[in-house]
């Protein structure tokens, strides 16, 4: 559960830089509207999520541009909050 893990309330911030991330890089990849209910179906899901954040981190490196910005215009672009 929730209260079991640690510094749960210290890495609220953390945690919403990375649902924002996971939320950027969905809209990009086409996954918008992607909803799973299903435990097995879902673990995939969130691998597939990683790995498309993992594909935009590396572009925005590579490319010099800095990520905060980027996903935060991206962000506001796509209308995510």
């Amino acid at each position: 559960t929730i209260s079991s893990i640690k510094n749960y309330d210290n890495l609220k911030k953390l945690r919403a830089k990375i649902e924002m991330l996971f939320k950027v890089a969905k809209r990009i990849f086409g996954m918008k509207d992607l909803h799973v209910y299903n435990k097995g179906v879902a673990s995939w899901k969130v691998y597939i999520y990683l790995y498309l954040s993992s594909l935009l981190l590396q572009y925005l490196k590579i490319n010099g541009i800095n990520k905060h910005r980027a996903i935060e215009l991206l962000r506001q672009n796509h209308g995510l909050t």
